[in-house]
Protein backbone atom coordinates (compact mmCIF):
# COMPACT_ATOMS: atom_id res chain seq x y z
CA UNK A 1 0.00 0.00 0.00
CA UNK A 2 1.52 3.41 -0.67
CA UNK A 3 2.38 5.37 2.47
CA UNK A 4 0.51 8.60 0.88
CA UNK A 5 -2.89 6.12 1.42
CA UNK A 6 -2.19 4.73 4.89
CA UNK A 7 -1.99 7.94 6.46
CA UNK A 8 -5.88 8.95 5.28
CA UNK A 9 -7.02 5.51 6.02
CA UNK A 10 -5.25 5.56 9.82
CA UNK A 11 -6.66 9.17 10.26
CA UNK A 12 -10.31 7.78 9.06
CA UNK A 13 -10.27 4.75 11.85
CA UNK A 14 -8.72 7.10 14.47
CA UNK A 15 -11.41 9.29 13.97
CA UNK A 16 -14.37 6.14 14.01
CA UNK A 17 -12.96 5.01 17.52
CA UNK A 18 -13.34 7.91 18.98
CA UNK A 19 -16.66 9.08 17.68
CA UNK A 20 -17.63 5.28 19.17
CA UNK A 21 -15.87 5.93 22.18
CA UNK A 22 -18.17 9.21 22.59
CA UNK A 23 -21.30 8.10 21.86
CA UNK A 24 -23.66 7.22 25.32
CA UNK A 25 -25.28 3.46 24.93
CA UNK A 26 -25.70 0.56 27.49
CA UNK A 27 -22.50 -0.77 29.03
CA UNK A 28 -21.66 -4.25 27.91
CA UNK A 29 -20.48 -6.95 29.42
CA UNK A 30 -19.76 -7.88 33.12
CA UNK A 31 -22.18 -8.41 35.84
CA UNK A 32 -26.25 -6.55 35.71
CA UNK A 33 -25.39 -3.19 36.57
CA UNK A 34 -28.20 -2.53 40.00
CA UNK A 35 -26.32 0.45 41.63
CA UNK A 36 -27.81 3.79 41.26
CA UNK A 37 -25.92 6.74 40.49
CA UNK A 38 -24.63 8.59 43.33
CA UNK A 39 -23.72 12.83 43.31
CA UNK A 40 -20.46 13.37 43.14
CA UNK A 41 -20.22 16.87 42.84
CA UNK A 42 -22.34 19.74 43.63
CA UNK A 43 -21.34 23.48 42.66
CA UNK A 44 -22.66 24.99 44.46
CA UNK A 45 -23.13 22.63 47.74
CA UNK A 46 -26.53 23.39 49.37
CA UNK A 47 -26.45 26.03 51.86
CA UNK A 48 -24.60 28.39 50.19
CA UNK A 49 -24.12 31.86 50.38
CA UNK A 50 -23.23 34.67 48.50
CA UNK A 51 -23.83 32.86 44.88
CA UNK A 52 -22.77 34.72 42.12
CA UNK A 53 -26.04 36.67 39.92
CA UNK A 54 -25.29 34.37 37.05
CA UNK A 55 -23.85 31.11 38.58
CA UNK A 56 -24.08 28.04 36.52
CA UNK A 57 -25.55 25.27 39.03
CA UNK A 58 -23.27 22.14 38.34
CA UNK A 59 -24.29 18.23 39.27
CA UNK A 60 -21.69 15.07 38.51
CA UNK A 61 -22.90 11.75 39.33
CA UNK A 62 -21.07 8.53 39.12
CA UNK A 63 -22.38 7.22 36.13
CA UNK A 64 -24.63 8.38 32.90
CA UNK A 65 -27.63 9.82 33.40
CA UNK A 66 -31.30 8.97 31.59
CA UNK A 67 -31.36 12.72 30.01
CA UNK A 68 -35.23 12.12 29.58
CA UNK A 69 -36.15 11.23 32.58
CA UNK A 70 -33.50 13.30 34.37
CA UNK A 71 -34.84 16.32 32.42
CA UNK A 72 -38.64 16.12 33.88
CA UNK A 73 -37.35 15.48 37.37
CA UNK A 74 -35.21 18.66 38.36
CA UNK A 75 -37.73 21.31 39.98
CA UNK A 76 -36.48 24.50 41.05
CA UNK A 77 -38.33 27.00 43.99
CA UNK A 78 -39.41 29.55 43.81
CA UNK A 79 -41.32 28.49 41.21
CA UNK A 80 -41.05 30.90 38.14
CA UNK A 81 -38.73 33.03 40.34
CA UNK A 82 -35.70 32.86 37.32
CA UNK A 83 -36.14 31.47 34.35
CA UNK A 84 -33.71 28.83 33.55
CA UNK A 85 -32.00 26.31 30.63
CA UNK A 86 -31.58 23.13 32.00
CA UNK A 87 -29.09 20.41 30.23
CA UNK A 88 -28.28 16.80 30.86
CA UNK A 89 -24.73 15.31 29.24
CA UNK A 90 -23.62 12.24 30.38
CA UNK A 91 -22.81 11.95 34.07
CA UNK A 92 -23.78 15.49 34.17
CA UNK A 93 -26.47 18.04 34.90
CA UNK A 94 -25.53 21.87 33.98
CA UNK A 95 -28.63 24.62 35.29
CA UNK A 96 -27.91 27.74 33.48
CA UNK A 97 -29.90 30.95 34.81
CA UNK A 98 -31.16 32.71 31.82
CA UNK A 99 -31.50 36.17 34.13
CA UNK A 100 -29.71 37.30 37.24
CA UNK A 101 -30.59 34.95 40.38
CA UNK A 102 -32.67 37.44 42.96
CA UNK A 103 -31.38 38.86 45.87
CA UNK A 104 -33.70 38.16 49.41
CA UNK A 105 -34.30 34.99 48.16
CA UNK A 106 -33.33 30.98 49.01
CA UNK A 107 -33.55 28.90 46.44
CA UNK A 108 -34.46 25.16 46.50
CA UNK A 109 -33.34 22.64 44.04
CA UNK A 110 -35.10 19.24 44.58
CA UNK A 111 -33.41 16.31 42.03
CA UNK A 112 -36.27 13.82 42.11
CA UNK A 113 -35.53 10.29 43.06
CA UNK A 114 -37.17 9.30 39.30
CA UNK A 115 -33.60 10.24 38.25
CA UNK A 116 -31.64 7.35 36.86
CA UNK A 117 -28.88 5.66 34.44
CA UNK A 118 -29.05 4.16 31.59
CA UNK A 119 -30.36 1.18 33.09
CA UNK A 120 -32.85 2.51 35.08
CA UNK A 121 -31.71 2.63 38.54
CA UNK A 122 -33.16 5.46 40.17
CA UNK A 123 -31.67 7.03 43.35
CA UNK A 124 -33.02 6.24 46.50
CA UNK A 125 -33.93 9.48 47.87
CA UNK A 126 -34.29 13.11 46.37
CA UNK A 127 -31.36 15.31 46.41
CA UNK A 128 -32.09 18.86 47.60
CA UNK A 129 -29.68 22.07 47.04
CA UNK A 130 -30.68 25.50 48.48
CA UNK A 131 -28.48 28.69 47.83
CA UNK A 132 -28.71 32.00 48.01
CA UNK A 133 -27.12 35.57 46.98
CA UNK A 134 -27.73 36.99 49.79
CA UNK A 135 -24.74 36.58 52.51
CA UNK A 136 -27.18 34.85 55.44
CA UNK A 137 -29.12 31.84 55.13
CA UNK A 138 -31.95 30.42 57.74
CA UNK A 139 -30.77 27.47 58.96
CA UNK A 140 -34.22 26.14 60.34
CA UNK A 141 -35.55 22.75 59.42
CA UNK A 142 -38.48 20.57 58.93
CA UNK A 143 -38.16 16.97 59.22
CA UNK A 144 -40.89 13.68 58.99
CA UNK A 145 -41.88 10.49 57.85
CA UNK A 146 -44.45 9.18 55.28
CA UNK A 147 -46.36 6.34 56.76
CA UNK A 148 -47.64 3.57 54.60
CA UNK A 149 -45.79 4.36 51.24
CA UNK A 150 -45.97 1.26 48.92
CA UNK A 151 -42.35 0.42 47.80
CA UNK A 152 -41.48 1.30 44.18
CA UNK A 153 -43.62 4.96 44.80
CA UNK A 154 -43.24 8.54 44.84
CA UNK A 155 -44.29 11.04 47.81
CA UNK A 156 -44.28 14.35 47.29
CA UNK A 157 -44.51 17.05 50.46
CA UNK A 158 -45.48 20.62 49.62
CA UNK A 159 -45.55 23.33 51.98
CA UNK A 160 -46.21 26.80 51.87
CA UNK A 161 -46.78 29.90 53.63
CA UNK A 162 -48.68 31.72 51.06
CA UNK A 163 -51.58 29.11 50.70
CA UNK A 164 -53.42 27.14 53.49
CA UNK A 165 -56.10 24.71 51.09
CA UNK A 166 -54.49 21.88 50.48
CA UNK A 167 -55.36 22.16 46.56
CA UNK A 168 -53.77 25.68 46.71
CA UNK A 169 -50.40 24.56 48.07
CA UNK A 170 -50.28 21.67 45.69
CA UNK A 171 -51.07 24.28 42.75
CA UNK A 172 -48.21 26.64 43.60
CA UNK A 173 -46.28 25.36 46.70
CA UNK A 174 -43.23 27.76 47.72
CA UNK A 175 -40.98 24.74 48.96
CA UNK A 176 -41.29 20.95 47.90
CA UNK A 177 -39.75 17.85 48.62
CA UNK A 178 -40.00 14.08 47.98
CA UNK A 179 -39.75 10.80 50.82
CA UNK A 180 -36.92 8.88 50.65
CA UNK A 181 -37.16 4.96 50.57
CA UNK A 182 -38.27 4.58 54.36
CA UNK A 183 -40.80 7.43 54.16
CA UNK A 184 -37.92 10.22 56.02
CA UNK A 185 -37.95 13.47 54.53
CA UNK A 186 -36.46 17.03 55.38
CA UNK A 187 -37.33 20.58 54.49
CA UNK A 188 -33.77 22.93 55.07
CA UNK A 189 -32.80 26.21 55.09
CA UNK A 190 -36.37 27.69 56.15
CA UNK A 191 -37.53 30.86 57.80
CA UNK A 192 -38.85 30.54 61.09
CA UNK A 193 -43.16 31.28 60.33
CA UNK A 194 -45.85 29.05 60.06
CA UNK A 195 -45.94 26.66 57.02
CA UNK A 196 -49.27 24.71 55.90
CA UNK A 197 -48.36 20.94 54.76
CA UNK A 198 -49.84 18.90 51.51
CA UNK A 199 -48.89 15.98 49.67
CA UNK A 200 -49.37 13.16 46.96
CA UNK A 201 -48.82 10.05 45.85
CA UNK A 202 -47.48 10.14 42.22
CA UNK A 203 -49.49 6.53 41.36
CA UNK A 204 -49.27 7.38 37.53
CA UNK A 205 -45.32 8.36 37.90
CA UNK A 206 -46.23 11.97 35.75
CA UNK A 207 -44.28 13.71 38.48
CA UNK A 208 -47.12 16.23 38.58
CA UNK A 209 -50.69 16.15 41.36
CA UNK A 210 -53.33 14.32 39.02
CA UNK A 211 -56.46 14.85 41.43
CA UNK A 212 -58.28 11.59 39.14
CA UNK A 213 -55.31 9.33 39.31
CA UNK A 214 -53.04 10.50 42.38
CA UNK A 215 -53.65 9.63 45.76
CA UNK A 216 -53.01 11.78 48.77
CA UNK A 217 -50.86 12.36 51.75
CA UNK A 218 -52.94 13.02 54.87
CA UNK A 219 -50.43 14.62 57.61
CA UNK A 220 -51.24 14.97 61.10
CA UNK A 221 -51.33 18.22 61.89
CA UNK A 222 -52.29 20.89 59.34
CA UNK A 223 -49.22 23.52 59.60
CA UNK A 224 -46.10 23.11 61.62
CA UNK A 225 -43.19 25.87 62.43
CA UNK A 226 -39.83 25.16 61.58
CA UNK A 227 -36.61 25.15 64.28
CA UNK A 228 -33.13 24.34 64.35
CA UNK A 229 -33.81 20.84 65.85
CA UNK A 230 -33.10 16.73 64.44
CA UNK A 231 -36.01 15.45 65.98
CA UNK A 232 -38.78 13.75 63.64
CA UNK A 233 -42.16 16.23 64.14
CA UNK A 234 -44.46 15.72 60.89
CA UNK A 235 -45.85 12.17 60.26
CA UNK A 236 -48.29 11.98 57.12
CA UNK A 237 -50.68 8.92 55.98
CA UNK A 238 -50.37 7.99 52.61
CA UNK A 239 -53.37 7.23 51.49
CA UNK A 240 -52.94 5.44 47.98
CA UNK A 241 -56.41 6.43 46.36
CA UNK A 242 -58.35 9.81 45.61
CA UNK A 243 -60.78 12.01 47.40
CA UNK A 244 -63.64 11.73 44.99
CA UNK A 245 -67.14 10.47 45.32
CA UNK A 246 -67.64 6.87 44.01
CA UNK A 247 -69.61 5.91 41.10
CA UNK A 248 -71.63 2.70 40.11
CA UNK A 249 -70.17 2.03 37.62
CA UNK A 250 -71.98 -2.02 37.03
CA UNK A 251 -74.83 -3.30 38.15
CA UNK A 252 -75.86 -6.86 37.28
CA UNK A 253 -78.19 -10.11 38.53
CA UNK A 254 -76.01 -13.19 38.64
CA UNK A 255 -79.02 -15.29 40.05
CA UNK A 256 -82.44 -14.26 41.06
CA UNK A 257 -81.37 -14.12 44.98
CA UNK A 258 -77.75 -12.49 44.27
CA UNK A 259 -76.61 -9.64 42.81
CA UNK A 260 -73.57 -7.97 42.16
CA UNK A 261 -72.24 -4.32 41.67
CA UNK A 262 -69.20 -2.91 40.70
CA UNK A 263 -68.27 0.69 42.15
CA UNK A 264 -65.40 3.06 40.64
CA UNK A 265 -64.09 2.45 44.03
CA UNK A 266 -63.95 0.33 47.21
CA UNK A 267 -66.89 0.48 49.23
CA UNK A 268 -66.88 1.17 52.94
CA UNK A 269 -66.12 -2.73 54.25
CA UNK A 270 -67.67 -1.36 57.18
CA UNK A 271 -70.67 0.03 55.85
CA UNK A 272 -72.90 -3.30 56.30
CA UNK A 273 -75.98 -4.04 54.23
CA UNK A 274 -78.22 -0.94 55.27
CA UNK A 275 -77.14 1.44 51.84
CA UNK A 276 -78.79 -1.69 49.75
CA UNK A 277 -82.96 -2.04 49.22
CA UNK A 278 -83.96 -4.70 46.76
CA UNK A 279 -88.20 -4.09 45.96
CA UNK A 280 -88.33 -1.66 49.03
CA UNK A 281 -86.76 -4.65 50.89
CA UNK A 282 -83.92 -5.04 53.47
CA UNK A 283 -81.55 -6.95 52.31
CA UNK A 284 -79.97 -10.35 53.50
CA UNK A 285 -76.29 -9.53 53.65
CA UNK A 286 -73.76 -8.04 51.83
CA UNK A 287 -70.13 -9.06 51.23
CA UNK A 288 -67.73 -6.20 50.09
CA UNK A 289 -64.48 -7.63 47.82
CA UNK A 290 -61.97 -4.73 46.52
CA UNK A 291 -65.01 -2.69 44.34
CA UNK A 292 -67.05 -5.06 43.79
CA UNK A 293 -69.79 -6.02 45.89
CA UNK A 294 -72.71 -9.26 46.12
CA UNK A 295 -75.75 -8.44 47.74
CA UNK A 296 -77.74 -11.38 48.77
CA UNK A 297 -81.88 -11.16 48.86
CA UNK A 298 -85.09 -12.64 48.31
CA UNK A 299 -86.29 -13.90 44.88
CA UNK A 300 -88.04 -10.14 43.48
CA UNK A 301 -91.57 -10.38 41.58
CA UNK A 302 -91.65 -10.05 37.98
CA UNK A 303 -88.67 -9.96 35.53
CA UNK A 304 -86.71 -6.99 37.12
CA UNK A 305 -84.90 -5.78 40.45
CA UNK A 306 -85.74 -2.65 41.74
CA UNK A 307 -82.28 -1.47 43.17
CA UNK A 308 -81.71 1.80 45.72
CA UNK A 309 -78.51 2.94 47.41
CA UNK A 310 -78.78 5.69 49.85
CA UNK A 311 -75.65 6.74 52.12
CA UNK A 312 -73.09 4.25 50.82
CA UNK A 313 -69.50 5.34 51.42
CA UNK A 314 -66.54 4.69 50.08
CA UNK A 315 -62.99 3.12 52.52
CA UNK A 316 -61.93 6.85 52.53
CA UNK A 317 -65.47 7.77 53.82
CA UNK A 318 -66.75 9.72 50.63
CA UNK A 319 -70.07 9.67 50.53
CA UNK A 320 -71.48 8.23 46.45
CA UNK A 321 -74.95 10.11 45.39
CA UNK A 322 -78.16 8.62 46.34
CA UNK A 323 -78.96 6.65 43.00
CA UNK A 324 -82.08 3.85 42.11
CA UNK A 325 -81.73 1.99 38.95
CA UNK A 326 -83.37 -1.29 37.43
CA UNK A 327 -81.46 -4.10 36.58
CA UNK A 328 -83.28 -7.28 34.56
CA UNK A 329 -83.17 -10.24 36.96
CA UNK A 330 -81.31 -13.26 35.54
CA UNK A 331 -83.47 -16.55 35.66
CA UNK A 332 -81.97 -19.84 36.98
CA UNK A 333 -80.19 -21.73 34.23
CA UNK A 334 -80.66 -24.67 35.42
CA UNK A 335 -82.12 -27.03 38.15
CA UNK A 336 -78.46 -26.68 40.27
CA UNK A 337 -77.60 -24.71 43.09
CA UNK A 338 -74.74 -22.37 42.70
CA UNK A 339 -71.55 -22.37 45.58
CA UNK A 340 -69.22 -20.73 46.16
CA UNK A 341 -66.46 -20.96 48.89
CA UNK A 342 -64.49 -17.99 50.40
CA UNK A 343 -61.82 -19.01 53.28
CA UNK A 344 -63.97 -20.39 55.90
CA UNK A 345 -67.30 -19.45 54.31
CA UNK A 346 -69.76 -21.63 51.79
CA UNK A 347 -72.41 -19.31 49.96
CA UNK A 348 -75.45 -20.98 48.47
CA UNK A 349 -77.80 -19.58 45.81
CA UNK A 350 -80.62 -19.34 45.56
CA UNK A 351 -80.75 -19.67 49.67
CA UNK A 352 -81.95 -23.03 50.88
CA UNK A 353 -83.85 -21.94 53.21
CA UNK A 354 -82.32 -24.55 55.85
CA UNK A 355 -80.41 -23.83 59.05
CA UNK A 356 -78.35 -26.96 58.48
CA UNK A 357 -76.65 -28.39 55.64
CA UNK A 358 -75.89 -32.31 56.81
CA UNK A 359 -73.54 -34.31 54.53
CA UNK A 360 -70.34 -35.76 54.55
CA UNK A 361 -66.69 -34.56 52.87
CA UNK A 362 -65.09 -37.19 50.60
CA UNK A 363 -61.67 -36.96 50.35
CA UNK A 364 -58.49 -39.51 48.45
CA UNK A 365 -58.06 -41.02 52.43
CA UNK A 366 -61.65 -40.66 54.20
CA UNK A 367 -65.06 -39.64 54.14
CA UNK A 368 -66.12 -38.26 56.83
CA UNK A 369 -69.76 -37.00 58.05
CA UNK A 370 -69.79 -32.38 58.20
CA UNK A 371 -72.40 -30.31 59.02
CA UNK A 372 -72.57 -26.37 58.04
CA UNK A 373 -74.15 -23.91 60.21
CA UNK A 374 -76.24 -20.89 58.61
CA UNK A 375 -74.61 -17.52 59.42
CA UNK A 376 -77.52 -15.76 57.58
CA UNK A 377 -79.63 -16.67 54.69
CA UNK A 378 -77.95 -18.69 52.13
CA UNK A 379 -74.42 -18.07 53.77
CA UNK A 380 -72.98 -21.06 55.86
CA UNK A 381 -69.69 -21.22 57.68
CA UNK A 382 -67.22 -24.10 57.36
CA UNK A 383 -66.16 -26.18 60.56
CA UNK A 384 -62.75 -26.50 61.32
CA UNK A 385 -61.48 -30.40 60.58
CA UNK A 386 -58.38 -32.36 62.59
CA UNK A 387 -56.40 -31.72 59.76
CA UNK A 388 -56.20 -29.95 56.53
CA UNK A 389 -58.66 -31.11 54.11
CA UNK A 390 -59.81 -30.97 50.63
CA UNK A 391 -62.31 -32.88 48.86
CA UNK A 392 -66.18 -32.94 47.96
CA UNK A 393 -69.21 -32.18 50.13
CA UNK A 394 -71.60 -34.36 49.00
CA UNK A 395 -75.49 -32.65 50.48
CA UNK A 396 -78.96 -33.24 49.73
CA UNK A 397 -80.92 -30.35 49.56
CA UNK A 398 -84.72 -30.21 49.30
CA UNK A 399 -86.83 -28.15 46.64
CA UNK A 400 -88.52 -24.79 46.75
CA UNK A 401 -91.69 -23.17 46.27
CA UNK A 402 -90.13 -20.38 45.29
CA UNK A 403 -88.29 -22.50 42.33
CA UNK A 404 -90.98 -24.79 40.79
CA UNK A 405 -88.17 -26.52 38.81
CA UNK A 406 -86.29 -27.50 42.00
CA UNK A 407 -89.29 -29.36 43.46
CA UNK A 408 -87.53 -31.99 44.27
CA UNK A 409 -84.66 -33.28 46.53
CA UNK A 410 -81.39 -33.50 44.65
CA UNK A 411 -77.66 -34.48 45.64
CA UNK A 412 -74.97 -32.21 44.93
CA UNK A 413 -71.26 -32.97 45.06
CA UNK A 414 -69.37 -29.61 46.37
CA UNK A 415 -65.51 -29.32 46.13
CA UNK A 416 -64.54 -27.72 49.90
CA UNK A 417 -60.95 -27.16 51.45
CA UNK A 418 -61.14 -27.17 54.88
CA UNK A 419 -58.88 -26.12 57.39
CA UNK A 420 -57.61 -28.26 60.41
CA UNK A 421 -57.16 -26.96 63.56
CA UNK A 422 -53.63 -25.38 64.48
CA UNK A 423 -52.41 -24.90 68.00
CA UNK A 424 -52.06 -20.94 68.92
CA UNK A 425 -49.57 -18.66 71.41
CA UNK A 426 -50.49 -16.01 72.87
CA UNK A 427 -48.37 -12.47 72.95
CA UNK A 428 -48.82 -10.09 75.35
CA UNK A 429 -46.72 -6.53 76.24
CA UNK A 430 -47.30 -2.81 78.00
CA UNK A 431 -46.81 0.63 76.35
CA UNK A 432 -45.98 3.46 78.55
CA UNK A 433 -48.11 6.80 78.48
CA UNK A 434 -51.01 5.53 77.02
CA UNK A 435 -53.38 4.82 79.94
CA UNK A 436 -56.90 6.64 79.50
CA UNK A 437 -56.13 7.37 76.15
CA UNK A 438 -57.59 5.84 72.44
CA UNK A 439 -55.32 3.31 72.09
CA UNK A 440 -55.28 0.31 69.67
CA UNK A 441 -52.73 -2.20 69.00
CA UNK A 442 -51.94 -4.24 65.88
CA UNK A 443 -50.08 -7.47 65.08
CA UNK A 444 -50.06 -8.75 61.81
CA UNK A 445 -47.66 -10.27 58.51
CA UNK A 446 -49.09 -10.86 55.17
CA UNK A 447 -51.25 -13.36 56.23
CA UNK A 448 -53.05 -12.37 59.34
CA UNK A 449 -54.08 -9.39 61.46
CA UNK A 450 -55.15 -9.47 65.12
CA UNK A 451 -56.09 -6.40 66.79
CA UNK A 452 -56.80 -5.08 70.44
CA UNK A 453 -57.68 -2.17 72.59
CA UNK A 454 -54.80 -0.72 74.97
CA UNK A 455 -56.44 1.94 76.78
CA UNK A 456 -54.59 1.20 80.20
CA UNK A 457 -51.60 0.30 78.47
CA UNK A 458 -51.57 -3.51 78.63
CA UNK A 459 -52.30 -5.22 75.75
CA UNK A 460 -52.97 -9.53 75.12
CA UNK A 461 -53.53 -11.22 71.98
CA UNK A 462 -55.00 -14.72 73.18
CA UNK A 463 -54.81 -17.00 69.99
CA UNK A 464 -51.99 -16.00 67.74
CA UNK A 465 -51.29 -18.76 65.00
CA UNK A 466 -47.39 -19.35 65.04
CA UNK A 467 -45.45 -17.08 62.48
CA UNK A 468 -43.45 -13.72 62.27
CA UNK A 469 -44.89 -10.62 63.49
CA UNK A 470 -44.80 -6.83 63.72
CA UNK A 471 -46.37 -4.79 66.25
CA UNK A 472 -47.86 -1.36 65.52
CA UNK A 473 -50.25 0.76 67.29
CA UNK A 474 -52.69 3.63 66.47
CA UNK A 475 -55.02 5.93 68.09
CA UNK A 476 -58.67 5.23 67.54
CA UNK A 477 -59.66 8.78 68.39
CA UNK A 478 -63.28 8.67 67.88
CA UNK A 479 -63.57 4.75 69.10
CA UNK A 480 -64.98 2.97 66.24
CA UNK A 481 -62.25 0.06 66.46
CA UNK A 482 -60.36 0.66 63.60
CA UNK A 483 -57.81 3.15 61.98
CA UNK A 484 -59.06 6.10 59.59
CA UNK A 485 -57.60 7.64 56.97
CA UNK A 486 -58.52 10.95 57.73
CA UNK A 487 -59.04 14.00 55.24
CA UNK A 488 -56.79 16.76 54.09
CA UNK A 489 -59.71 18.86 53.35
CA UNK A 490 -62.31 19.82 55.49
CA UNK A 491 -59.22 18.84 57.68
CA UNK A 492 -59.34 15.14 59.54
CA UNK A 493 -56.96 14.07 61.90
CA UNK A 494 -55.57 10.54 60.12
CA UNK A 495 -54.81 7.41 62.80
CA UNK A 496 -51.58 7.24 62.03
CA UNK A 497 -49.99 4.03 62.69
CA UNK A 498 -46.81 3.74 65.12
CA UNK A 499 -44.47 1.12 64.24
CA UNK A 500 -43.21 -0.31 67.40
CA UNK A 501 -41.72 -3.89 67.15
CA UNK A 502 -40.94 -6.08 63.90
CA UNK A 503 -40.21 -9.92 63.95
CA UNK A 504 -41.75 -11.17 66.75
CA UNK A 505 -41.66 -14.71 66.51
CA UNK A 506 -44.88 -16.90 68.33
CA UNK A 507 -44.84 -20.10 68.90
CA UNK A 508 -47.47 -23.09 69.14
CA UNK A 509 -48.71 -23.38 72.74
CA UNK A 510 -46.32 -20.94 73.89
CA UNK A 511 -46.90 -17.52 75.58
CA UNK A 512 -44.42 -14.43 74.40
CA UNK A 513 -44.31 -11.64 76.64
CA UNK A 514 -42.79 -8.52 75.63
CA UNK A 515 -40.09 -6.95 77.60
CA UNK A 516 -39.94 -4.08 78.85
CA UNK A 517 -41.99 -0.74 77.83
CA UNK A 518 -42.92 0.54 74.63
CA UNK A 519 -42.43 4.25 73.88
CA UNK A 520 -44.37 5.88 71.46
CA UNK A 521 -45.09 9.82 70.70
CA UNK A 522 -47.95 10.02 72.80
CA UNK A 523 -48.53 13.71 72.63
CA UNK A 524 -47.96 13.89 68.97
CA UNK A 525 -50.19 11.11 68.10
CA UNK A 526 -53.19 10.94 70.48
Amino acid sequence: MSRFLRFPILFFLCLCFCFRCASESLPGGGPPDKEPPRLMLAVPASGTTGVDSLQVLEFIFSEALNASVAEKNITLFPLGATETRIRVRGKSILIQALEPWKKNTVYTLILGKNIADLRNNAMPAPIQISFTRDLQIPENSLRGRVVGLQEGLVAAIYISRRHSHPDSILADPEYYTQAAADGSFRFRFLPQEKFHIAGFVDLDKSNTYQERTDGRLVPGQQYALPDTGTALSLSLLAVHDNFLPPRLLKAESLYPSETELEFSKKPDPYGGANAFRIAGAEIDTVIYQDKFCRIYHTKPQGDTIQVRIRGLKDHLQCPMPDSSLKIPLKALADTLYHFRQAENILFVTPNPGKPLLTGSIESVADTLPLTLRRIVHGIYRIPEMAADMKGHFRVRISGQADYPEMATDTLYRVPLELSGQKDAGTVSGRIAGVAGKPCRVVLENADRRYETDCSEGLFLFPDVLPGSYRLSCYPDLNGNGRPDPGRPYPFIKPEIPIALDTGIDVRARWDTELSGEYQIGVDKSF
